[in-house]
Parts: structure tokens; sequence; C-alpha cells
């Protein structure tokens, strides 16, 4: 488990609500953007603090696509991060400004996929 790396690695996961953006109603999504605002802003104070070497930010780019956190928010964290620090974006829709932000992008294709047989997403996997 990932809690036998402690205390070199630390983990910050929001609430789980059971559901998909697209599924939440506005309250929802209001709670779940004023959490992923808390994450993103400790993960930076970390980077800032010189708590960590290697930040990565797991879906983020996801959550600006959302509307869960401000793409202007990410970007100048991007352009001013500490000079030692390594940092990984993952999630979709990255824009042409975040892109050109980066040092590599790297897509990845789905080949074969188990929704193509109906299995629905799972817990731990998908989300």
């Amino acid at each position: 488990s990932l809690k036998s790396l402690e205390p070199n690695f630390v983990l910050r996961r929001g609430t789980e609500s059971g559901k998909f953006t697209w599924q939440m109603n506005d309250e929802e999504k209001a709670r779940a953007a004023a959490e992923q605002q808390e994450i993103f802003n400790y993960a930076v104070n970390a980077a800032r603090n010189g708590e960590c070497d290697l930040l990565i930010l797991d879906e983020v780019l996801g959550a600006v696509s959302a509307g869960m956190l401000e793409k202007a928010h990410l970007a100048e964290f991007i352009k001013n991060r500490p000079d030692r620090l390594e940092l990984v974006l993952t999630g979709r829709n990255a824009d042409d400004e975040l892109i050109g932000l980066a040092d590599y992008v790297s897509e990845i294709r789905a080949v074969k996929h188990p929704a193509e047989k109906g299995i629905q997403a799972r817990k731990g996997i998908e989300f």
C-alpha cells in the first residue's frame, strides 16, 4: 500500500462523492471545487516550502477542464515552480497554454478497454 512509503510519500485525496462531475448538482460541484482548491493550495505550499522534489497532480487537468480549479492558478504555479521541482500533471483536455508550459507532453490512447465489453467503471481503477 502507499502507506508503506510514508513519510517519503504523501497522498492527499478529495472526498469521494460517488459521482462524476456531470452528475453533480451545483452545490456538489461547489463543494468539490472548494476541496480541489484546498488540495491544490496544499500541494503548492509543499512544493514552495521544499517539502518535495517530485509533485504529481493527478487529474488536475480534468479539474481545470471541469471548472473545479482555475487554469490561471495552475499556469502561474507552473511558470513559477521551484527550479528543483519535477512536476507531473495528469488528466484530459489540456489546452494549448498548459501544453506550451510543459516540458514533456505524453498522451495515452486506449487500444482496448473493458468498457467495450460493457464493464462499468471500477472503483480503484477508473475512479
